[in-house]
């Protein structure tokens, strides 16, 4: 089992599930972050899972109510789920709250709170005075994810915060080692180079579809990890970095996590990285990724090269300093929190990215990130991509846990395409995305059946008052209204539906109503569910994602008599012709980003034989273009389509948005304004994110070409 990672909520629900299966369930797969390159599919067992819950209980003394602050999609927030609903309750996800304080204002009362974070969190939250009294309120705050400055949790515990430092990964079922020793159970021993091997009943059961990865990694029981470690005098472990942290430069082994560590001492320092990179004259040069602090002590020039590589020779081998900065606003992190090692190199490797500084003069002055506006550095001649483009619209409203919409435009000879995978998407799962983007770049969809396309209002979570008003604003003659939200009730549901009726019956009867779920219900509380919020609505058109599973799906729509739609079982491209098979929907919910683009989707319509409806997913006008195209071209579209999604955003990147008109959305492309680009651009340290992780899709879409 897998998490396709639509929410953190279906996480939970389904992580749910999967503890509490009868029987022993397929192991749960979660991706390696990828912060050094292709990602790996870890296969998990449940027993292992169980196991690290038990042993980090015992460890720490206490068990209780979790708040969730990093990725479900992850390790780290798998265990926070599980680690939560094995101690008997549900974890509170702080994407749901406004702040650190309001989530821990939704833990129960008298029970231990704990957390679960990396350390750039840790280091923003101590800056906030409420979320310095939140961190104060957990029994634990459990910190990894990546090296741990000193400074930092010494910081942290001098304001009263219990830290407690984790080392561990995807392979162990997450932390293993706190504070240097292992957990119950854990075995611990370093190779003749150091490498930190580990052993015990955490441990994985190997890589999905990778044999020889895991036969070279899982020797006699050991999990051979990446990294270099020694014990100290009191015989816990210390990391030293990755093993290929070691740089080799001018004949000398340089550790560049202790130069890192060494750069964040500095006073005028905030962040810093440090990588080795290939270089002509000394096999690899240190290159420093700075983020200065700010403001800069009153007594201290902005840092500079110079600077930095006396700092780093006061305390290390001259030979250690860098020979290259980069100052950068912020460090670009993956989803988890951890640094986008790839996005870091392509600043400064040429043919990675886009370049910096002086390349013929790497040891010279202080290089300054020249991030253009616009990308040019992800052209593809394979694909006649001949320019990019990097935007982020804030949303009106948070909408599934999203309140800044990030994209990539590609421009091709067709005009412009858009990549717009959600942010906790691995590389496999974004690829089909890029095919989209690339067929609409290149101009290649089917000629229109239809001039305009019909098309449904959306309707979030919001009071009885706020849905009315959408509904009448909207100009449709169809709602999908989202309920089953976290922290309500059935009875707003009710009344939510009831204001949408109304709304709709002002015009006349006629208006069609459809709930979206989201996966959030189990099966008993779909089958208690619907049958009321089907009379509220004065009859529902269907529902959409009622549970999670498509084994559930089957279930619910024999058990109910209202016709069922499978949204987020429809992912990728096998997903739809499960659903017919297990006959788990009477509509198909199609969306071309994630299958592949408009003939792809055409030809899986063929394939079901099931009723579709075209949905967006929060794209530009760039992209519901393509959800648009589809509906255009299928042979019968006999339901509106869930498209009028840029409603959602304060801004778009279009001329003239693709905005309904009563009820009905134009055939066409959009033209993309030039001042509207310049005003969405995203930030710098946003575009390397989205470079290289372009860079990573493509890389994983040669290996499944060569393999």
């Amino acid at each position: 089992m897998v998490i396709e990672p639509t929410g953190s909520r279906q996480a939970v629900s389904a992580l749910r599930a999967w503890l509490g299966s009868h029987e022993e369930p397929e192991p749960w797969v979660v991706e390696t972050s990828g912060s050094t390159g292709r990602p790996k599919r870890v296969r998990l067992p449940r027993a292992a899972v169980l196991a690290s819950v038990e042993a980090s209980a015992r460890r720490l003394g206490a068990s209780g109510a979790w708040v969730l602050a990093v990725p479900a999609a992850y390790v780290a927030g798998v265990q926070v789920v599980c680690r939560s609903l094995v101690a008997g309750h549900e974890p509170v996800l702080l994407e749901e709250h406004g702040s650190l304080a309001a989530a821990v204002a939704a833990l129960p009362a008298g029970v231990d709170g704990f957390v679960s974070l990396v350390p750039t969190q840790l280091h923003r939250m101590l800056g906030s005075g409420d979320d310095l009294d939140a961190l104060r309120s957990f029994h634990t705050v459990l910190l990894g994810g990546g090296p741990i400055d000193p400074a930092l949790r010494a910081r942290a515990e001098a304001a009263g915060v219990r830290v407690v430092a984790t080392y561990g990964s995807a392979e162990t079922a997450g932390g293993c080692v706190y504070d240097g020793v292992p957990l119950d159970g854990v075995g611990l021993a370093l190779g003749a180079d150091g490498r930190i091997r580990l052993s015990g009943p955490t441990l994985f059961a190997g890589y999905e579809g990778e044999p020889g990865l895991t036969a070279e990694t899982l020797v006699d029981g050991w999990f051979l990890t990446s990294d270099a470690g020694r014990l100290d005098e009191d015989g816990r472990l210390q990391v030293l970095g990755r093993l290929d942290d070691v740089v080799v430069t001018g004949g000398v082994n340089v550790p560049a996590p202790a130069v890192a560590a060494r750069l964040r001492a500095h006073p005028g320092v905030e962040a810093a990285e440090v990588l080795g990179v290939p270089d002509d004259e000394w096999g690899h040069r240190l290159v420093a990724f700075v983020v200065a602090s700010d403001p800069a002590p009153d007594d201290l020039a902005p840092v500079d090269l110079d600077d930095l590589r006396s700092w780093v020779g006061l305390a290390h081998p001259r030979s250690w300093a860098p020979r290259q900065l980069v100052l950068l606003p912020s460090v670009p992190l993956l989803a988890n929190g951890k640094p986008d090692r790839v996005a870091l190199r392509a600043l400064v490797v040429p043919g990675q990215g886009a370049a910096v500084g002086d390349h013929s003069a790497p040891s010279g002055a202080v290089s300054m990130p020249l991030v253009t506006k616009r990308q040019r550095d992800v052209t593809d001649e394979a694909s006649g991509i001949v320019e990019s483009h990097v935007f982020a619209i804030p949303m009106r409203t948070r909408f599934r846990g999203i309140t800044v919409r990030e994209g990539l435009l590609l421009r091709g000879p067709g005009g412009w395409g858009e990549w717009s995978p959600f942010l906790e998407y691995d590389e496999r799962v974004a690829e089909p995305w890029l095919r989209c983007a690339e067929e609409a770049a290149a101009g290649d969809w089917p000629a229109p059946l239809r001039s305009t396309v019909p098309v449904n209002v959306t309707v979030p979570a919001l009071g009885a008052e706020d849905a009315y008003a959408i509904v009448r604003r909207g100009g449709c003659r169809t709602a999908k209204v989202k309920v089953a939200e976290p922290g309500q009730t059935l009875a707003d549901d009710i009344a939510r539906l009831e204001a949408v009726r109304a709304a709709l019956d002002a015009d006349g009867p006629g208006g069609q109503v459809r709930i979206d779920v989201n996966g959030l219900w189990d099966v008993d509380t779909a089958v208690a569910s619907i049958p009321v919020l089907d009379r509220a609505a004065g009859g529902l058109e269907y529902v959409e994602q009622p549970v999670a599973s498509v084994e559930d799906l089957a279930l619910v729509r024999r058990r109910v008599g209202v016709p069922i739609a499978a949204d987020e079982s429809i992912r990728r491209a096998a997903d739809p012709y499960r659903v017919r098979d297990l006959e788990a929907a009477d509509i198909a919910v199609l969306k071309v980003q994630p299958l592949g683009g408009v003939r792809a989707c055409l030809r899986i319509a063929e394939d079901i034989g099931l009723p579709v409806v075209v949905s967006s997913a929060l794209e530009s006008s760039v992209g519901i273009a393509a959800g648009v195209a589809l509906a255009a071209a299928l042979p019968e579209l006999p339901y509106a389509c869930g498209l009028a999604t840029v409603q959602l955003l304060t801004d778009d990147v279009a001329e003239q948005p693709l905005l309904p008109v009563d009820g009905q959305l134009q055939v066409g492309r959009p033209a993309v304004s030039p001042a509207a680009l310049a005003r969405l651009d995203a930030a710098p340290d946003r575009v390397a994110h989205w470079q290289a992780r372009l860079a990573r899709v493509r890389g994983v879409r040669e290996d499944q070409q060569r393999g």
